[in-house]
């Protein structure tokens, strides 16, 4: 076992957001930023540059690259469960 933490690795700001999000009884997804978009873009193309100074940005992601910053706008969408209590009758089983 290496001496390591691995807290750096899963305690980031959209982690926590997801986690919010998701105690949410209805929410059964959180996308970040780019999200699964940035899963059909090429690197190069979604990429933040990086330099000694920090990012080159086009802000291209739309998450937390940075940390959260004012002067930038960051986003999430959340996927929610239709409600199942509506007024239609439906099957019912007596037990």
């Amino acid at each position: 076992m290496c001496g390591r933490s691995w807290k750096p690795l899963y305690d980031k700001l959209d982690a926590r957001i997801a986690y919010a999000m998701m105690g949410i009884n209805a929410v059964k997804g959180v996308e970040i930023g780019a999200g699964f978009a940035a899963a059909a873009q090429l690197g190069s193309t979604h990429g933040d540059e990086m330099t000694p100074d920090g990012f080159l940005s086009n802000h291209a992601g739309g998450g937390f690259s940075e940390g959260f910053r004012p002067d930038r706008t960051s986003r999430f969408r959340l996927a929610l469960k239709p409600t199942s209590s509506i007024r239609l009758p439906r099957a019912a089983r007596s037990i």
